[in-house]
């Protein structure tokens, strides 16, 4: 098993596809359904019937948890939960589960699980898969703000809050990359587009997996997969998840096109001076570990004090929500889905 793990806006999306393509991975969309049921079912000792088809009710309970964008056939993961999951494991049960998220051939020998969700969740990761190995997904911390901001990621489009979690995600992953080498592996978005060859050669020698040049030409299959997508969200009624699938399409307009540098440093020609002040302040020493310099001349007095008073701010309210967060995931899982739309609403 491996985990394709980043902060949101960092390229997994483009990560996904490449590996996706790859004959013996199974790469489906983003999910962090093993986030929203680790708290439920992480003392399950026996997992005999009644236990799996608890944990079958809670991530279909709504489409959010497991992926909207998953071709699942809930009658058959039930049916396979309940043939291959009675008397196994947390790990086998997931591994059911993703192997369920599509079409799947009999060369498949790994599964990718994506999560931008999860920086922060390593833990329970290691603790459901602990033999599992990690792609740690890194991009510029300006253009990932920048990216964030467009895409009004959070409930306060800040640019100080954007560049905090930056740091935050990102001084956790590392952590981890640093400390286990072995199991986590670093890669940066901007060597994905820039030495494409190369960046998933070296990966794959990662994975002991064959590389296969062929994997690089995933845009041919996306095309397909986004006609599909396009068609199904224009057929019939519209509902929230044809909104959410629409969303992506549009977010994720150049996966269409071959691997390309036409995202690169975009925070050069669209970010505010002032943003990049921030961003600089905030994210430029962890940045500089990973080959991300600064751009901008240390900020006059006045303008330091102003950051730091907003930083502090934003530190605040980032750990509350994160001791939000985690009254959050002790919330039965229905009641829970019903606030997550109220937020989405908020936005």
């Amino acid at each position: 098993m491996v985990f394709t793990i980043a902060r949101g806006g960092s390229g997994t999306s483009l990560l996904t596809l490449i590996l996706n393509k790859h004959p013996q991975v199974l790469a489906p969309f983003e999910s962090s359904f093993l986030i929203h049921i680790y708290e439920q079912f992480k003392a399950v000792k026996e997992w005999n019937e009644l236990e799996v088809l608890a944990f079958y009710n809670a991530i279909t309970v709504d489409a959010f948890v497991l992926s909207p964008y998953w071709e699942i056939n809930l009658e058959q993961l039930k049916f396979d939960l309940l043939t291959k999951g009675v008397g196994t494991d947390f790990a086998t049960i997931c591994k059911i589960v993703y192997l369920n998220s599509g079409p799947c051939s009999n060369e498949v020998k790994l599964i990718n699980g994506k999560s931008t969700f999860a920086p922060l969740h390593i833990e329970k990761y290691l603790a459901v898969f602990p033999d599992a190995k990690f792609i740690v997904v890194i991009r510029d911390y300006r253009d990932n703000i920048l990216s964030r901001k467009k895409a009004r990621s959070e409930l306060f489009n800040s640019t100080t809050l954007y560049a905090y979690t930056w740091w935050v995600h990102n001084t956790h992953l590392l952590h981890f990359v640093q400390e286990h080498p072995e199991q986590f592996h670093l890669l940066r978005y901007e060597d994905l587009v820039q030495a494409s060859q190369k960046t998933v050669q070296d990966l794959c020698d990662f994975l002991n997996i064959p590389f296969y040049e062929s994997i690089l030409d995933f845009h041919q299959t996306y095309q397909d997969k986004a006609r599909q997508m396009d068609e199904y969200v224009k057929s019939g009624e519209q509902n929230k998840e044809k909104k959410i699938i629409a969303r992506e399409l549009q977010k994720h307009q150049n996966l269409r096109s071959p691997i390309n540098t036409s995202r690169l440093e975009k925070w050069k020609t669209e970010m505010p001076k002032k943003d990049v002040l921030i961003a600089d302040f905030i994210c430029s020493e962890l940045g500089q570990k990973v080959n991300y310099l600064p751009s901008t001349q240390q900020a006059n007095f006045f303008t330091q004090t102003w950051i730091k008073f907003k930083y502090l701010l934003v530190v605040t309210f980032f750990k509350f929500k994160s001791l939000i967060w985690k009254i959050f995931l002790l919330i039965p899982i229905k009641k829970r889905i019903y606030l997550l739309k109220l937020v989405r609403l908020m936005k």
